[in-house]
């Protein structure tokens, strides 16, 4: 089979690090792999990331860091754990890596910490600022000629158009998006994209089309074994069977995305998303007993965690149950407390926004 450009990429910057130019050099190669794994490689991604954190402040930077390698490092852990669900850690890296290019100004850099942060205020629900940031990745990207920085810039717009909707927009910048990746074979890109384009799809109840692009994506995702991916790509998968009424093959779906999950190193966050897809998918079948069961295994497993949406999720989901089989006083009780969770939860997301908002002033 032939290298994608993303493993060729891995293969060329592994081979550097064996061979630094310099501590710099070392340094910017070391972020711009774990860069380049963070979607594929989360866990390999994060520990690069930290090493880059730690070699920016060592000798010969022990005194003065190495602030261009420090604000990469900290981008690359920062988009990391967002994906992984640790918001307020992520945010918080974020931030701290667009403070540290402020005393190091590189555009590369700064197009990864602007694409963070716009999936950061993405999954806040600041759409507003989400678009802004995006849209300033993409202005730069196409300045300095970076097909793959502005593919990964107009596919956050794209989902932001989305879940605002906007559509009719949001379907023809993916499509966009997934162009630019087929033509350079980024292969995390083309997963990313079509998994992305089949979840627009799905929202806009073209359920056909939504299945044809997410068979299509699945298919090379488990052609290439790329673990993270696919997860999320079952879970698409999962959700569009369910509403096609497929049932046998949402229960496909999100057996294989159990599968995947396994080898992660973080799969709470994982499990808690497949089981409430899976309670979703025994309501569908009406096997209320069942939903039950893994609305309650989810909401232990977030609680665990500190997953506030989720937990909050799955008390509406189990209320909603409760008072179909006509038990008010728990279906009361757990709205209550899925409303109260709601409003911890908006506090949080309120207080990242404002840092977030605050960092973007300072850098201008």
């Amino acid at each position: 089979m032939e290298k994608s450009r993303n493993q060729r990429v891995q293969q060329e910057l592994e081979e550097r690090l064996k061979k630094p130019k310099s501590r710099e050099d070392e340094v910017e190669t070391l972020a711009t792999l774990a860069w380049e794994l963070r979607t594929n490689q989360p866990e390999r991604s994060a520990e690069l990331s930290l090493q880059t954190i730690q070699e920016a402040q060592s000798p010969p930077f022990e005194e003065v860091p190495y602030y261009k390698g420090l604000a990469a490092g900290m981008a690359a852990l920062a988009f990391v754990n967002l994906q992984v669900g640790e918001m307020r850690l992520g945010t918080q890296q974020a931030i701290r890596a667009l403070k540290n290019l402020q005393r190091a100004p590189d555009d590369k850099i700064l197009v990864r910490i602007l694409l963070t942060l716009a999936q950061d205020s993405f999954f806040l629900g600041d759409f507003d600022a989400a678009t802004e940031q995006a849209q300033k990745a993409v202005s730069l990207a196409e300045k300095n000629d970076w097909p793959i920085e502005k593919a990964w810039a107009i596919g956050m717009l794209a989902s932001t158009y989305g879940v605002t909707g906007e559509i009719e927009k949001a379907l023809e910048l993916h499509q966009t998006e997934l162009d630019i990746f087929e033509a350079e074979d980024d292969i995390d890109g083309i997963l990313r994209a079509g998994n992305n384009l089949a979840m627009t799809l799905y929202l806009s109840q073209n359920l056909d089309k939504a299945h044809q692009q997410i068979t299509k994506t699945l298919q090379l995702g488990k052609k290439r074994g790329h673990k993270f991916d696919l997860l999320n790509i079952h879970c698409t998968a999962a959700q569009i069977e369910i509403d096609r009424r497929e049932f046998d093959a949402a229960e496909e779906a999100l057996y294989g995305a159990f599968s995947n999950a396994e080898v992660l190193e973080n799969t709470r966050t994982y499990h808690i998303f497949v089981l409430m897809e899976w309670a979703r998918l025994r309501q569908a079948q009406q096997e209320i007993s069942k939903a039950k069961s893994y609305y309650l295994q989810s909401l232990v497993l977030a609680e665990e965690n500190g997953q506030l949406a989720e937990q909050a999720h799955c008390y509406q989901k189990l209320a909603g149950i409760y008072e179909e089989e006509g038990e008010d006083e728990r279906a009361e009780k757990y709205l209550a407390l899925a409303k109260e969770l709601g409003s911890e939860l908006e506090q949080a997301h309120a207080a990242y926004r404002k840092d977030i908002q605050t960092a973007m002033l300072e850098k201008k």
